[in-house]
């Protein structure tokens, strides 16, 4: 008998704080930011929580990240796609979103391991307004040195 893997739903179940925050499809993101995410595949998003609502009591000073959507990959074990939605109209904006980094990322070493099987992840902005770095720019360089992918307005779910 196969063992069934872990999925994102059973992850986030085991993690204090939210173990209620699961939802299905997009539907724990505000209604403005499911706009914003484009599905390249009915049912390719399995789940997702709202990190930053779920953890705003615990963390209330943090620079706490937006959300985290379950992707289904064909065959292989879910993605998590980590999604901010910020502003991008400054440097200064980039000085945010890398501490904004840096606190999920020492979140998930902290508090929630089990995150940490999902060997396949992506750290996404998308920008809430007027964006000033171009394509090819110092900053768009610095971004992606960070391991963040800059999807402008909008960000496509594909597997």
């Amino acid at each position: 008998m196969k063992k069934k893997s872990l999925t994102f739903e059973d992850a986030v179940k085991k993690i204090p704080g939210l173990e209620k925050s699961f939802c299905s499809e997009l539907l724990a993101l505000k209604r403005i930011h499911r706009k914003m995410i484009i599905c390249s595949r009915p049912g390719i998003v399995s789940g997702s929580i709202d990190l930053d609502s779920s953890l705003e009591r615990k963390f209330p000073d943090a620079c706490r990240w937006d959300y985290g959507i379950g992707v289904n990959l064909r065959g292989n074990p879910e993605r998590i796609d980590w999604i901010e939605i910020h502003s991008a109209n400054s440097d200064h904006n980039i000085s945010e979103m890398f501490k904004k980094v840096e606190w999920l990322i020492g979140w998930i070493n902290e508090y929630a391991r089990v995150l940490l099987f999902f060997q396949s992840r992506r750290f996404v902005w998308i920008a809430s307004g007027s964006i000033s770095f171009q394509a090819g720019s110092p900053q768009r360089r610095r971004i992606a040195q960070k391991g963040l992918i800059f999807s402008g307005r909008k960000y496509l779910i594909d597997s």
